[in-house]
């Protein structure tokens, strides 16, 4: 190896220099129309309808919740009346599943539940279910006809 050590150095700096200037403009260019993979599609208006839904008790209770199976909450009560009706919007699939949570204040082997769903233009659902204990997550599904 020929050459002075200085001018070496003073060589090698400059390459280093200008590599990491090529790097910093090449990690800086950004194109804006580009989406990134991870963001969600947009959602339609039309992916949920408005539904009433007609809750029968036999017996006072504590709590009642109503979630869908992405954990949606539909409906949550704290000591509802025996006979109650609730607006809700659920989703517009073909078929629906809601988990069902509830607390009676008595557990008796008599306590039951009638939930009607009566979701616009569809017909209406009906389930009837005896619960003598306190339920947890109870699935309930409701299908209609493919539109």
């Amino acid at each position: 190896m020929h050459g002075s050590p200085l001018l070496r150095a003073l060589v090698l700096t400059a390459l280093l220099a200008v590599t990491g200037l090529l790097i910093a403009a090449l990690a800086g260019r950004h194109d804006d129309t580009d989406t990134p993979l991870s963001q969600p599609l947009p959602t339609s208006a039309a992916a949920t309808i408005p539904a009433l839904l007609s809750l029968q008790l036999s017996a006072p209770v504590r709590t009642l919740t109503l979630t869908t199976l992405d954990g949606t909450s539909l409906l949550s009560l704290t000591n509802p009346a025996l006979d109650t009706e609730h607006p809700l919007t659920i989703p517009s699939d073909p078929t629906l599943t809601l988990l069902l949570s509830l607390t009676w204040e008595t557990p008796a082997t008599t306590n039951f539940l009638r939930l009607v769903l009566e979701p616009e233009q569809r017909d209406s659902r009906q389930t009837l279910l005896h619960a003598p204990d306190h339920l947890d997550q109870h699935a309930i599904e409701f299908t209609w006809d493919a539109e």
